[in-house]
């Protein structure tokens, strides 16, 4: 992975924290960028279509590069987002 980008941990809320401590301390080297979209939790109740674009702005709005981010493949509801945006 290129140093110059840093790894973009997107949550739905704040129990990504724990997740992005671990990261941290499995990657110390690396930065990150956390999103915690706590204005539109629960995600639960959201249809897919609903997430990939909350997904997709807050990809826009950060300085990550969305390609670095869709490569790690993440999971909405058991589908593959990075096929989406990739």
């Amino acid at each position: 992975m290129d140093k110059m980008q840093p790894i973009g941990v997107l949550d739905s809320g704040v129990g990504g924290l724990s997740v992005l401590k671990c990261l941290h301390q499995m990657l110390p080297h690396e930065d990150f960028i956390y999103v915690g979209d706590t204005a539109r939790t629960p995600y639960g109740t959201r249809s897919e279509q609903e997430i990939r674009g909350f997904v997709g702005e807050i990809i826009d709005s950060i300085a990550c590069c969305s390609s670095e981010l869709s490569n790690c493949s993440p999971s909405i509801n058991g589908t593959n987002f990075g096929q989406a945006t990739g």
